[in-house]
């Protein structure tokens, strides 16, 4: 039974997790860290992925002061979410392409309607590290 809800290799949590959807048995988390314990799969694998430390952010003092950006996929369509970290509010743009001169379209569009923001953060994806995002931020960043 252990081999059939490890499969995939998915370590500790995502085993305990599949265990628990479908059985239980007295011991049943110690038998499965243990199973796991002795994966060599596992082991190589869970000591190259350390866990990321948490970063909190201070809450701006206003709406839209800082904002956060990030591209993701979404039933195979590329999107721009945008975040205000004062009220949680976002933003979801559709987007024909991934490179910077479509972010930056989408992202000029939304300045207008709410403003241009103090600080944006990103995860310095190469849209957001492009020397043409970074002309952009300095010239609207003039403009504040």
């Amino acid at each position: 039974m252990l081999e059939r809800i490890h499969r995939g290799h998915i370590g500790v949590e995502g085993c305990m997790r599949r265990a628990r959807e479908c059985l239980y048995w007295p011991g049943m988390s110690k038998a499965v860290k243990d199973y796991i314990g002795r994966c060599d799969v596992c082991r190589t694998h869970d000591a190259k992925q350390p866990k990321e430390t948490l970063q909190f952010h201070d809450i701006p003092p206003r709406p839209w002061a800082k904002v956060g950006m990030d591209l993701f996929q979404q039933d195979s369509r590329d999107c721009l979410i945008t975040v205000d970290y004062y009220p949680g509010f976002w933003e979801i743009d559709f987007l024909d392409n991934t490179k910077a001169r479509m972010v930056i379209r989408k992202l000029k569009s939304q300045f207008g309607r709410y403003g241009i923001p103090d600080v944006c953060v990103s995860d310095n994806g190469g849209q957001f590290d492009s020397e043409e995002f970074i002309s952009f931020s300095r010239e609207w960043e003039s403009n504040t």
